[in-house]
């Protein structure tokens, strides 16, 4: 028995060797990741001011031997240039963030809120990129500290969804200021599931309004970029589009031809994309 127990505490203690080494690897993978990231967001943020510094529309001691008609060209061309550097910035900023999310998880102890603060703005910084719709890093960094970090995560109550939750979003705009110096604002929490899509306030997940109802089980919902407006989409293909007030006013039903395969609404709210499947 004793040889029988000598064994086992050495295996644990192995074990234990073999944990905190893969731990400290992954620390180190995740804070050269980091210092990366950051490094390509200064890079990019340097771009975008070098492209803003050379546009003629904003420079004014630009020089006069510039022919009008080719101005309108030189501005088209810079602008663009501009757009471009300033998108990567964001996009790198965003790869730092979440990187640093992960440096945060592999500490010893992690800053749970601080991972989840740093992913969770990541993942907006990503969404507001109308050019990108994956985004990896930031989404599998926002997952994990959701993992991680069970004392922050939100419930529902529930018997409202009569089933499981199919998605969620967060609305771009507060409900109210922060309660506190360093936690983040209530927004709006749209959920869909049942044939119902509902909003709740993050901070008392009480229900806002009345459920939205739906001809089918809702399964894709999404927030305006201003906030002002919903679009969901049922199992049916059939698309709603909503007016976010007490009463959830439907503004829009539209029932596409074929199944849409994606589907989102434009930045300014008011025209609803869709990707169709092929005949």
């Amino acid at each position: 028995m004793l040889d029988l127990v000598t064994v086992s505490r050495e295996t644990l203690t192995q074990i234990a060797a073999e944990k905190e080494a893969q731990r400290q690897r992954e620390l180190g993978q995740a804070q050269k990741l980091a210092e990366e990231q950051r490094l390509r967001a200064e890079e990019g943020e340097k771009s975008a001011r070098v492209a803003q510094a050379a546009d003629p529309g904003c420079n004014h001691r630009g020089s006069r031997a510039h022919a009008r008609s080719d101005r309108p060209v030189v501005r088209s061309a810079v602008a663009k240039q501009r757009e471009k550097a300033q998108l990567e910035a964001q996009r790198a900023r965003s790869n730092e963030l979440a990187a640093n999310a992960q440096v945060e998880l592999a500490q010893t102890p992690p800053d749970h809120s601080l991972a989840l603060l740093l992913a969770t703005e990541s993942s907006k910084i990503r969404q507001a990129d109308s050019e990108s719709a994956v985004f990896p890093a930031s989404f599998r960094a926002l997952v994990e500290s959701v993992v991680a970090a069970p004392d922050y995560r939100l419930s529902l109550p529930p018997h409202l969804h009569s089933g499981a939750i199919n998605s969620i979003a967060f609305s771009p705009q507060c409900l109210r200021p922060a309660p506190s110096e360093g936690r983040p604002c209530p927004r709006a929490l749209l959920t869909t599931g049942d044939e119902t899509a509902r909003l709740w306030d993050s901070e008392t997940m009480q229900q806002l309004g009345q459920p939205l109802g739906h001809s089918s089980e809702v399964f894709y919902a999404q927030f305006s970029f201003d906030g002002s407006r919903i679009l969901t989409q049922d199992m049916d293909g059939t698309l709603y589009v909503w007016k976010v007030s007490e009463d959830g006013r439907l503004l829009q039903k539209i029932n596409p031809a074929k199944l849409s395969l994606a589907v989102g609404l434009t930045p300014d709210g008011q025209e609803v994309m869709a990707v169709l499947q092929r005949a």
